[in-house]
């Protein structure tokens, strides 16, 4: 909370109709299945205290999000649609926390014996390792699994679920089919002894468009939500998806500070930018803390009124240099977009992840949490 006599250089501001939009295009595109928005991770840089209440409007399954803090966060904005916990739970917690209102993750026999003891009624979703090789059941532990799960009247295995490794990419059929026959193995292995799961899911937003099967009917929406498609921009699907998609998110800032350069002078950090000519350098209060990451040094750019300004001399831990020379007039406090919102701008989440040599997943999960955030409709 920022006492009323200070404004906040920086902020991220969230579109609630972008994020509607992104989940009704993928419901319609793909009916054979519902989507379960995924927020963990703080929404993936979203804010998940200013995304829950937006997709708890959307009548969803479940809300996805990675952990028991996560969802309790949730629970105390009174969020009212099941709360599913993706990510790994210590079995000793069941032991010690009251009633569990959330369904969980199983992906193991020892979380599986503890709930039935601590946490009666309680629902899981049973997570199985089809070939990621991360956390879950192997086909070759089910007989085991089995062997307990049948005996355990206190659980309610309400879902059963795998993650599929390389579904976004073109290389990938080989094994997203391996994955997901073995997950259909999986299921014929439980139906044999009696479990009928009302929820059966392998796919996130990449795997929703390549599965049109009766026996999956949820989907797992992470990036198709916040308007990203997980798709290469030349494949078929990716350009498919990317004309429909609205990025949710934008980030502002302002210049706090403006020089002018003689050639041959330098910027920053290790000097790395040597001007060439005269030119005239924007400080911009945001640095690799608040999310800017170090590899659009001398790479990335911001916008100021619809010019083009380069990112010049190392990015530094709260703050960053732009060339503004093309800017016209500019003083001390114009805004700055960072985070453009708009497809056909340079500075996307998506370019500037591509710039800097990673993924816009890490890209927006790294936008720091204390950045003040905004919704508007």
């Amino acid at each position: 909370m920022f006492h009323k006599a200070f404004s906040p250089f920086n902020q991220i501001t969230i579109s609630a109709d972008a994020i509607a939009e992104n989940y009704h295009y993928f419901q319609s595109t793909y009916p054979q299945a519902v989507f379960a928005p995924v927020i963990k991770s703080n929404a993936y840089g979203h804010g998940l205290s200013e995304v829950g209440p937006i997709v708890d409007r959307l009548h969803a399954p479940y809300l996805c999000v990675n952990d028991m803090l996560e969802a309790e966060t949730l629970r105390s904005l009174r969020i009212k649609t099941p709360i599913l916990i993706l990510g790994y739970t210590d079995p000793k917690s069941y032991q010690t926390l009251k009633k569990i209102p959330h369904t969980l993750t199983i992906t193991d026999i020892s979380q599986l014996e503890v709930l039935n003891t601590y946490q009666p009624g309680i629902k899981v979703h049973i997570k199985i390792d089809t070939g990621m090789n991360r956390l879950g059941v192997k086909l070759s532990q089910i007989p085991a699994f089995i062997d307990v799960a049948k005996n355990m009247e206190a659980v309610d295995f309400e879902g059963i679920f795998t993650h599929l490794a390389s579904a976004d990419e073109k290389e990938g059929n080989a094994q997203t089919k391996q994955q997901i026959d073995r997950f259909k193995e999986a299921l014929r292995m439980f139906r044999h002894y009696g479990f009928l799961f009302k929820w059966r899911h392998v796919g996130n937003t990449a795997g929703a468009s390549r599965i049109k099967d009766p026996d999956f009917n949820m989907a797992r929406l992470g990036m198709g939500l916040y308007g990203y498609s997980p798709f290469p921009v030349l494949s078929r699907l990716g350009k498919l998806q990317r004309k429909a998609l609205i990025p949710a998110l934008s980030f502002t800032s302002h210049l706090v500070a403006i020089k002018t350069l003689e050639r041959g002078e330098s910027v920053g950090y290790g000097a790395t930018y040597l001007a060439t000519r005269p030119a005239v350098i924007g400080t911009v209060p945001i640095g690799y803390f608040e999310g800017l990451k170090r590899g659009l040094s001398n790479r990335g750019s911001m916008l100021i009124t619809g010019v083009e300004c380069p990112i010049v001399g190392r990015v530094c831990m709260n703050m960053a240099m732009i060339d503004i020379t093309q800017v016209k007039n500019p003083v001390i406090g114009l805004p700055v977009t960072v985070v453009s919102g708009n497809p056909k701008h340079p500075n996307t989440a998506d370019r500037l992840a591509k710039t800097a040599g990673t993924v816009t997943h890490d890209f927006l999960a790294g936008l720091n949490s204390s950045l003040p955030r905004i919704v508007k409709d």
